[in-house]
C-alpha cells in the first residue's frame, strides 16, 4: 500500500492489513513483544464502529446491554476494566437482537463482543460486520460500513507514511485539559478549538492542525492527535 492509497482508500481491510504487515509490527512478533498501544487503538477502533451507529443498539436485554458491553471494551482498551469483566462482557448471545426495524445490520456489533479479548479484534470486526450484511443480501450495507470505517481507521492511526513528532513545549497544562474533556466526553466538536489551542502553544505542523480543523472527518477515541497531547500510546 503506498501513501496515496491509504489517504484515498475506502476499504479498511486493507488498510489493516498493511497495519499488521509493518516492518515494525513484524519485528514485535519475531522477538514475542506484544505492542499493547497498537491493540489499544484496534479495540477503540471496532468501538467506534459501533458508536457510529449508537442508536441501533438494543438496550432493553435482560443481562447486560450490548451498549454496555461496549462501554467496557472501550474502558479495558484504556486499563480502565479487568481481563474477567471484558471477558464476562463479550460472552456470546443473540446477535439477531441487534438489528434494527428495517433488517439493517447493526455494524460491527457482533465482531466487538464475540472477538473483543482477541488481539485482532479491528480486523474481525470489519470481516463479521460485512459478512452480516452480506448475509442479508444488502449491498448497500456493506458499501455503507466500508466507507464509514475508513475514515475512522485513520482518524485513529493517522497517517503511517509520515509520523508526526510532538513537541513537548506544546503540551501545556490548559492544552492537555482540553485535549482531556474531548477525550472523556467525545467533545470531537471541540477539535477546531483544539488546533487553536496547540497553535497557541507554538504547534507549526500542517498535519496535526489541518486533522483537528477538518469538519468532514470524522473522529474517535484513540484519534492520533489528541493522543499525542495526552501521551497515550
Amino acid at each position: 500500500m503506498t501513501e496515496a492509497e491509504w489517504l484515498t482508500c475506502d476499504n479498511p481491510r486493507p488498510m489493516l492489513r498493511y497495519q499488521s504487515l509493518t516492518l515494525l509490527g513484524l519485528l514485535r512478533r519475531l522477538i514475542g513483544g506484544r505492542d499493547r498501544g497498537r491493540q489499544r487503538k484496534l479495540r477503540l477502533f471496532a468501538c467506534a464502529g459501533c458508536r457510529r451507529i449508537w442508536h441501533l443498539f438494543p438496550n432493553d436485554l435482560p443481562d447486560e446491554t450490548s451498549r454496555n458491553r461496549i462501554e467496557i471494551a472501550e474502558r479495558f482498551a484504556d486499563g480502565l476494566a479487568g481481563v474477567d469483566e471484558l471477558r464476562t462482557a463479550c460472552a456470546p448471545y443473540d446477535f439477531r437482537l441487534c438489528f434494527d426495524a428495517d433488517g439493517e445490520p447493526v455494524a460491527v456489533a457482533a465482531a466487538v463482543l464475540t472477538t473483543c479479548y482477541d488481539s485482532y479484534l479491528a480486523a474481525s470486526s470489519v470481516e463479521v460486520s460485512l459478512n452480516i450484511a452480506a448475509e442479508i443480501a444488502n449491498p448497500v450495507a456493506v458499501a455503507t460500513e466500508r466507507t464509514s470505517l475508513a475514515p475512522l481507521l485513520r482518524c485513529i492511526f493517522g497517517n503511517p507514511f509520515r509520523p508526526v513528532t510532538f513537541n513537548p513545549a506544546w503540551r501545556t497544562s490548559d492544552l492537555v485539559a482540553l485535549a482531556r474533556g474531548i477525550y472523556e466526553e467525545r467533545a470531537f466538536d471541540r477539535m477546531p478549538i483544539l488546533a487553536d489551542a496547540l497553535q497557541d502553544a507554538g504547534c507549526d505542523n500542517d498535519d496535526i492542525l489541518n486533522h483537528c480543523r477538518d469538519t468532514s472527518t470524522p473522529h474517535a477515541r484513540g484519534c492520533w492527535v489528541v493522543d499525542l497531547v495526552l501521551e497515550k500510546k
